[in-house]
């Protein structure tokens, strides 16, 4: 195992206190901290310590790949690592947006399609490390009719119509290609003034308070990106060593090293209350995500506030922007710590605030409808869209040993663990490992490492099973399908 240096994205939508807080660094950070970077993605790769200074693990990877990633992973995608790891800290919303299938990504970037920055498909998985509020999938298409009938009244009758006869594509395509004024039929569903809407970098036109922006997900429907490369300007708060390692990581050094680190995490505590005790006020402003009656400046009761709610809150950062309403369409889902959603190629998605750990297939491609400032292309991101209810959007955890979780993803590219205690991995091809809390010692047979929560480490391919220790809570990622 060799330690890692990994990089924070400054979008303008993140948090100025999870990540810092996280890292133990002092809090509010000078300026947003959107997304920590763990791989070797070229736009941000991780760096690992070599004898004249700092190596990319991209460039790394690129020497050796073989080495790092075995003849295995080369062979079936090629010289790169096929994931990425992140945390992401979201105080604001980011775009609504889908990603393609393996095959349309393929096919449009050969044909040179602006859309499509590389030839490859981008699934996501994204765990809840506290309250996280997405928007994720279509729901009942009735559902959203009742709501848009009830708030826009006779102005949105052609897509209450679509609605209601099930046609969720035209309904889509309908509201994000409004012939009329965007601003007044934003307005007029949100309750709101057109003239007088608050700008994104002011606040939302309505002050939430600690409620929940986007309801509590059920079964029955009633109530969702990250990956964001350009810097934005502030008032859009969207997107804005190989295999010849020595080897020799023995027995005795990794008890050893597992010892000091188990000591020092009994005396922070466990991971769950040291995360706690580390929160801070804004760890506290998401923690009461969920209590949808604690929201401010909502007056409206009934079947419709959670939605009024929600509209009102996205309408203060785009206030002109039909995808406001096109929100209305997906599941509201407020994820727990430990719970996930999964957004393979074609789930129309909107991350709205929280922090999870994200892990994702190694792409840049982003088909985005709405809620940004960057380039939206909507016939593109109709042919990509799955226009099918999404029944439950959320994926909990499920136990592989004691103290180790995953999150079963359909994929090859990646697989997530997260573990709380003493474990032995026997993982295929090369790993990462996060600490999100406590200390955790890490080691295989290139060497040991000892992990505080927000630093990483990174293991090539054949170095034997993956050793855990200590009281600190790390998140795993590895090769999916055979991993």
């Amino acid at each position: 195992m060799e330690l890692l240096d990994s990089p924070i994205r400054d979008y303008a939508w993140g948090s100025r206190s999870v990540l810092a807080l996280l890292q133990g660094r002092p809090s509010p950070s000078p300026g947003p901290e959107a997304e920590l970077w763990v791989g070797a993605h070229p736009g941000a790769p991780s760096t690992l310590d070599g004898e004249d200074g700092p190596v990319s693990l991209a460039d790394a990877i690129a020497v050796a790949p073989n080495g790092w990633l075995g003849a295995d992973a080369v062979a079936r995608f090629g010289p790169r690592l096929p994931f990425l790891l992140k945390v992401l800290a979201a105080e604001a919303p980011l775009s609504l947006q889908a990603h393609p299938d393996l095959a349309r990504a393929r096919e449009r970037f050969a044909a040179g399609d602006a859309n499509y920055v590389d030839a490859n498909h981008k699934p996501e998985l994204l765990v809840a490390i506290e309250p996280f509020e997405a928007l994720c999938g279509f729901r009942d298409p009735r559902r959203s009719a009742d709501a848009l009938e009830a708030l826009g009244g006779a102005a949105l009758a052609p897509v209450v119509t679509h609605l209601r006869r099930g046609d969720l594509r035209k309904a889509v395509e309908l509201l994000l290609t409004w012939p009329g004024d965007g601003a007044e039929l934003v307005a007029l569903v949100a309750g709101l003034d057109a003239t007088s809407q608050a700008d994104a970098h002011t606040g939302s036109a309505v002050d939430l308070g600690t409620g929940s922006v986007a309801g509590t997900y059920t079964t029955a429907g009633s109530g969702a990106g990250a990956d964001e490369d350009t810097r934005v300007t502030a008032g859009s708060p969207d997107d804005a060593a190989g295999a010849g390692s020595a080897v020799g990581a023995t027995s005795a050094a990794f008890a050893a090293a597992a010892a000091t680190a188990a000591g020092a995490a009994n005396a922070a505590g466990a991971p769950t209350a040291a995360r706690a005790s580390a929160a801070g006020d804004d760890r506290g402003r998401v923690a009461a995500v969920g209590d949808l009656s604690s929201a401010g400046g909502d007056s409206t009761g009934g079947r419709f506030a959670a939605d009024l709610r929600l509209v009102r809150w996205l309408a203060g950062y785009y206030p002109t922007d039909p995808g406001v309403l096109v929100a209305l369409l997906l599941n509201p889902v407020t994820l727990r710590p430990g719970e996930a959603v999964w957004m393979p190629a074609g789930n129309l998605h909107s991350y709205l605030r929280g922090a999870g750990v994200e892990i994702m297939a190694a792409s840049d491609n982003v088909l985005r409808g709405g809620l940004t400032p960057k380039r939206v292309d909507v016939a593109e991101l109709l042919r990509v869209l799955r226009f099918e209810v999404l029944l439950d959007p959320v994926v909990k955890p499920v136990d592989v040993t004691p103290g180790v979780v995953t999150w079963p993803a359909p994929v090859d590219d990646f697989a997530l663990y997260r573990v709380t205690g003493p474990a032995e991995l026997d993982l295929d091809g090369p790993v990462l490992v996060l600490c999100t809390a406590g200390e955790s010692t890490i080691g295989d047979t290139t060497g040991v490492v000892s992990l505080t929560a927000g630093r990483a480490a990174v293991g090539p391919a054949g170095a034997g099973p993956l050793m855990i220790a200590g009281a600190g809570e790390v998140f795993v990622a590895a090769l999916g399908g055979r991993g």
